[in-house]
């Protein structure tokens, strides 16, 4: 009996050891691990916005290739990320989307049990750096008032969390890496002026700039392409003048990605000096210039649908570079639909106007 007593005295004693050097660790607890990865900004965002994904990267999926999971949702907030498995190390809980800001970071919940209301902030954040682009995930918490709770985080799980998600950026690097490679050859250059005839400014959205070009096109073909001569009073062929897109603004908002941003463009063919027009001044239309000087060309190939990152690529360039933009975006179609009916076989010039910030 007496023998017993004492163990139960030691035992007590330890668990009162643990729990007064359980004040000593803070409540709020913080995670962060960080890596370089060779690759644009857009490439890894598509690899870390949508739980599908998640998976491919997780340091936890080998530790259990056999853990339940299941899926709830569309990329963007509210998507749901659960899995459940009866290896401690993996455990059981959900990851869900709260915020998403595109090429920049990604803000999930993380439950620890399913059924769980408490939750810890998790956030991916991505950054330009010489090298490529930094990613940082970060995990903020709260052990709450149980000094129990602090010890057993900060002396028993912290180390192992912070080896997983160093493994997991490891596995990610890999990932990207593998696919990655640049979308667009850009060559800094001196241009001359742009002369053009285009429909009149028109404001659309980025979801809906597809469509919106696909009636602008055809129009300026339709009513103003046979209002346009050369100096000898003909006729010009289709093949005669590149069509282009100019992009007058982009309202790239300081809010989250799935803010739909605002674009001003006008739909374009760049024409000779000497071109003439009849009558002068179609209703509709318009005829200018834009001023040459120093521009980054950039050389995308293939389908327009990767138009966009090859503009991401571009911009990036201008933020390693000390650079920004100083007029209006063009897009020239050197080769495009009435040269090849072949979508690979595409090739879109895209300048920029820059000047040193």
């Amino acid at each position: 009996m007496r023998k017993l007593l004492i163990a139960l005295l030691i035992c007590a004693g330890l668990f009162g050891l643990v729990a007064l050097g359980g004040y000593f660790y803070p409540r709020q607890v913080a995670i962060s691990r960080s890596l370089v990865i060779e690759a644009p900004r857009w490439a890894i965002y598509e690899e870390i916005k949508d739980l599908r994904r998640f998976e491919n990267w997780s340091p936890w999926a080998e530790l259990d290739p056999q853990a339940q999971i299941e899926f709830e949702g569309d990329v963007g907030p509210g998507q749901v990320f659960r899995w459940k498995s009866e290896k401690r190390e993996v455990g059981a809980g959900a990851l869900q989307v709260v915020y998403l800001k595109e090429d920049e970071i990604v803000e999930l919940n993380l439950y620890l049990d399913q059924e769980s209301s408490e939750w810890c902030r998790v956030s991916l954040v991505l950054k330009l750096v010489p090298e490529g682009t930094e990613i940082t995930w970060k995990l903020n918490g709260d052990t709450g008032i149980n000094p129990l709770m602090r010890y057993v985080f900060h002396f028993m799980v912290r180390e192992e969390l912070e080896g997983q998600y160093e493994k997991g950026l490891d596995k990610l690097k890999r990932l990207v890496e593998a696919k990655a490679r640049p979308l667009v050859e850009i060559t800094p250059k001196k241009v001359e002026d742009f002369r053009y005839f285009a429909t009149l400014p028109r404001e659309t959205t980025e979801s809906k700039l597809s469509d919106d070009m696909g009636e602008s096109f055809p129009y300026l073909y339709e009513k103003g392409f046979p209002t346009l001569r050369n100096k000898r009073g003909r006729r010009f062929q289709h093949k005669d003048l590149p069509s282009m897109t100019i992009y007058l603004s982009y309202e790239e908002a300081e809010q989250p990605s799935y803010v739909d941003p605002k674009i001003t463009y006008q739909a374009a063919l760049e024409i000779p000096s000497d071109a003439r027009i009849y009558p002068p001044n179609p209703e509709e239309f318009v005829s200018d210039k834009i001023k040459g000087g120093r521009y980054l060309i950039g050389i995308h190939k293939g389908s327009y649908d990767g138009l966009k990152n090859s503009h991401k690529e571009i911009a990036e360039y201008l933020d390693r570079n000390a650079l920004k933009l100083n007029g209006p975006v063009i897009e020239k179609y050197v080769v495009s639909m009435w040269d090849t009916d072949d979508e690979t076989s595409y090739e879109t010039q895209i300048f920029y106007p820059v000047v040193q910030r």
